[in-house]
């Protein structure tokens, strides 16, 4: 705005300048030339005056007038407009010069150079300064990073009404290796102590660095540019700024900032401002980060890892937690996690069949409890002859193993199932497809043993086979209310 007020003043001096010219009116040879003394005008011809006779009456020729010498001054008029008459001799008319033409006065536009706008040189510089700070503080991090891991073993179970399994996590970390960060951080504060906003603000931060008693040489590719909003008058800006580099071995560093705007007062149009310095060392070793580490499990536990390991555990499942257990273990410093998933699936034990294996299998000798010895005593055949007593889970284990005889034998098998079917009816499940087997069984059995196998003969080997296939069909489910299920 100031630029513009100057040009329109210059302008109307010039004009003002040229009006005053043209006012002024300039000598000029076309005036009436004045009447030379002793001379008139008649009809337009030059009149001589007649020459008064000298005393003696003689009449001197006429001789062509002289012409005066330059210091000698012209004769006065008298009152009739007659020249005085000379003494001793007659003077001649003189005629007067006639005046030359006065020299034109300069046009008015020579003048235009003395009223000459100003240049940008000439028209003074409408900027504003800069002041600046900073700061400068070197780091050096050390991070290490880690991997996890989990497993579970088992990983399903199916379990009936009031069984349980326990399955064992392994949680593992490795301690991989680390990363070291090095860089310079801190504050550029900038003033402007000017009173119009500053252009084209910037900031470029570099990092330097010199070995020895060299100079300080830029850091290659150590540097940050920063373009804030502009700045008005009296405002300061303080920026954060943050450059990594790689270290050179034996230097010693310093960052700089050159602080620019193209308005600068005595350099407009080009960028210019201050370049403040601060010195900064490395530390002379790293602040290490995750040297060690929490794990943190969703089951409860936690541990502290100053390197690479595992730590196992239990966790037990009933038929009450059926459904799938997802179980995490997480790195509490990196957030990393690892899981492992446990299946319990359940059975309801309640007025249904179970096998021969599930009944081995709850004797008390396993993970699942005892619930065969609630059961007992149990007698397989009448109670007389060679009927067989189980009074304990360990003799029932034994029977429904086939350990009574041989595998092969048909009366071994026969023990199995008939023990099966009658904790089965024990444990609240409807006999009754099956009462009449298991009398004919008990009644064969109180007088025959698994040694008479062998001796049997055909018939009776299928009738035993029969009953055998029957009763293995009620503690499948296939015959009677039915195997209990999930």
């Amino acid at each position: 705005m100031r630029k513009n007020v100057l040009s329109f003043i210059s302008v109307l001096v010039v004009i003002t300048a040229m009006l005053a010219m043209t006012a002024i009116s300039p000598v000029r040879a076309d005036t009436d030339t004045p009447e030379v003394p002793g001379t008139t005008e008649t009809g337009g011809e030059e009149q001589v005056p007649e020459v008064t006779e000298p005393v003696g009456g003689e009449t001197a020729p006429a001789e062509p007038p002289a012409e005066p010498p330059l210091e000698e001054e012209l004769p006065i008029p008298d009152e009739a407009g007659q020249p005085e008459e000379v003494p001793g001799d007659l003077t001649p008319p003189v005629e007067a010069p006639i005046p030359e033409e006065a020299p034109a006065l300069e046009e008015p536009m020579l003048m235009m150079s003395f009223f000459a706008a100003p240049t940008v040189e000439n028209r003074g510089q409408n900027g504003t300064t800069l002041s600046a700070d900073k700061t400068a503080a070197g780091h050096w991090v050390r991070t290490w990073s880690w991997s996890i891991s989990k497993s579970v073993d088992p990983t399903y179970f199916l379990l009936y009404s009031g069984d349980s399994g326990t399955s064992t996590y392994t949680v593992s970390v490795v301690k991989e290796g680390y990363t070291d960060k090095i860089w310079v951080d801190g504050r550029i504060c900038v003033t402007n102590g000017g009173e119009v906003t500053t252009e084209n603000l910037t900031l470029v931060d570099q990092v330097q660095y010199k070995k020895g008693s060299g100079q300080f040489q830029p850091l290659d590719g150590a540097s940050q540019t920063i373009t804030p909003a502009e700045l008005g008058p009296s405002e300061t800006g303080c920026y954060e700024y943050s450059i990594s580099f790689t270290p050179i071995d034996g230097a010693i560093y310093r960052n700089t900032v050159k602080v620019t705007i193209t308005n600068h007062s005595g350099h407009l149009g080009e960028p210019y401002g201050p370049e403040p310095k601060a010195d900064f060392s490395l530390p002379a070793s790293p602040t290490e980060v995750n040297a060690s580490i929490h794990v943190d499990d969703t089951n409860g536990g936690t541990w502290i890892f100053n390197d690479s390991g595992s730590v196992k555990y239990d966790k037990t499942f009933y038929c009450s937690d059926a459904g799938k257990h997802t179980n995490t273990a997480t790195i509490r410093e990196t957030g990393q996690y690892a899981t492992a998933t446990v299946e319990v699936e359940c059975i309801q034990v309640n007025g249904c069949t179970l096998t021969i294996g599930y009944w081995k299998n709850h004797a008390g000798f396993g993970p699942q409890p005892d619930v065969v010895s609630e059961l007992l005593p149990v007698t397989l055949g009448t109670g007389s002859g060679k009927s067989v007593f189980v009074t304990s889970a360990a003799y029932a284990v034994k029977i429904l193993s086939f350990g009574l005889g041989d595998p092969s034998n048909g009366i071994t098998k026969l023990y199995a199932q008939l023990l099966a079917a009658k904790l089965n009816i024990a444990n609240g499940a409807d006999g009754s497809a099956v009462a009449t087997t298991i009398a004919n069984a008990d009644a064969f059995l109180a007088g025959k043993d698994y040694l008479a196998w062998a001796s049997l003969n055909k018939n009776d080997r299928a009738k035993v086979l029969t009953w055998m296939t029957t009763l293995d069909n009620y503690n499948n489910g296939l015959i009677g209310p039915g195997h209990c299920t999930k």
